[in-house]
């Protein structure tokens, strides 16, 4: 049926987007990861870190295939499959007693992380286009985003009390939260789009490659998303030792952690006004400069006040999704929109695997506050690079 002819079915559909939102974001073990593999399993703090990015190695491999494979057979079907995936690696954390079980466990997520992504959203936005609503897709993406903050803060203020209770409670946890997940997305509405069948999953990669590589604007807002997923996921990935380091407990961070979601939250909702107002260029440069600056808040800060960079990078990270999302779903035609926004996802998470992983090894290697000391000099270069650069280059306004 035709979405135009019955607006409940849009209705319906956007409020599952919602609750698909914040229930895949229920993965208890993230506010305590380093306390489960660190304190609890008794691994290097390198060896955690790695386990808990090698997903976004296997997602960076199959990310893009994902977008294809999308974009020829379905949204609904693609996004089922994931979210079997991942409960599947999430069931090894139950039975798993070595390192080797638990990189099984993250390559299946890995797998199931890059094929959910950028699915639903191209699902909702395909509707939008049926029930000619496409401008409301900007509001709705970042509705989308604060309830998907929400729920990692809702999860995160009781994941602390589940591990004391019992380690694997977290996990139980997040398979329940995926589970209504994977129940609720059977109920969506998928829009009657352009599938690429014809040609091949080469072919289709190809031809969404070709066309992001001519639109400089784009290749720029990628690399640009790419060194700030990078960096500021170093400061995310080293965040639970860094706040050790200042005196909190592991109940302290789950509330604190609860309490910087609420905060990207509030950056989702903050970024449907500011796109109104600046180019995405201007508004990634503005996150950029950011994260540079809470580099020097993580170093110099020694103490509670430390929570002050943590609160700059969380509203920033309230905006990249939705920013993202909205800027090339409106540049790109059905037959591709998965694809391309799989090649955004695909960017974000190659440049926090491959900063964030041997972060982890080199805060072992020399200890936290000399680790943050060379991401301070590194962001400070690139700033001067990003100045240099931009003033030279004069084709791009900050104000629309």
């Amino acid at each position: 049926m035709n979405i135009l002819k019955n607006p409940m079915k849009q209705t319906k559909n956007i409020f599952l987007y919602y609750v698909i939102s914040f229930f895949s974001a229920c993965i208890f073990l993230v506010p305590i990861w380093s306390f489960f593999f660190v304190n609890y399993l008794k691994f290097s703090f390198g060896t955690a870190l790695f386990i808990t990015t090698f997903s976004g190695l296997i997602s960076f491999i199959f990310e893009i295939p994902s977008g294809a494979w999308s974009d020829r057979f379905g949204r609904k079907i693609t996004y089922i499959i994931g979210l079997i995936i991942i409960l599947f690696g999430y069931s090894f954390y139950l039975w798993a007693d070595n390192v080797f079980f638990f990189i099984i466990s993250a390559f299946f997520q890995g797998i199931g992380f890059a094929t959910t992504s950028g699915n639903i959203e191209s699902l909702i936005h395909d509707s939008l286009i049926e029930s000619k609503q496409e401008k409301e897709f900007k509001n709705i993406s970042a509705n989308a985003y604060i309830y998907l903050f929400l729920g990692r803060g809702i999860s995160a203020l009781v994941a602390g009390y589940l591990f004391l209770l019992d380690p694997l409670f977290p996990i139980y946890g997040t398979i329940f939260a995926y589970g209504i997940s994977l129940a609720l997305i059977f109920f969506l509405h998928e829009a009657n789009y352009h599938k690429t069948e014809a040609i091949t999953n080469m072919q289709q990669m190809k031809e969404s490659f070709l066309f992001v590589s001519k639109n400089k604007t784009i290749l720029i807002f990628l690399m640009l998303i790419f060194l700030q997923s990078g960096i500021g996921n170093i400061y995310w990935f080293t965040y639970q030792p860094y706040l050790k380091h200042i005196g909190f407990s592991i109940k302290h961070i789950g509330i604190i952690f609860a309490s910087i979601s609420f905060i990207s939250a509030f950056g989702s909702y903050l970024i449907k006004s500011i796109q109104d107002k600046f180019t995405p260029i201007a508004i990634v440069r503005g996150i950029f400069y950011s994260i540079y600056l809470s580099s020097l808040f993580f170093y110099f800060l020694d103490n509670k006040f430390g929570l002050i960079p943590i609160i700059l990078l969380s509203i920033t990270f309230g905006f990249i999704m939705p920013l993202g999302n909205n800027f090339l779903s409106s540049l790109v035609e059905s037959s591709k929109k998965a694809t391309v926004l799989s090649i955004f996802s695909f960017v974000v998470t190659i440049g926090y695997f491959s900063f964030a992983t041997i972060s982890g090894f080199l805060v072992d290697i020399f200890g936290l506050k000399s680790f943050y000391f060379g991401v301070m000099i590194f962001s400070f270069f690139l700033l001067m690079i990003d100045l240099i650069y931009f003033n030279k280059n004069k084709f791009l306004i900050f104000v629309k």
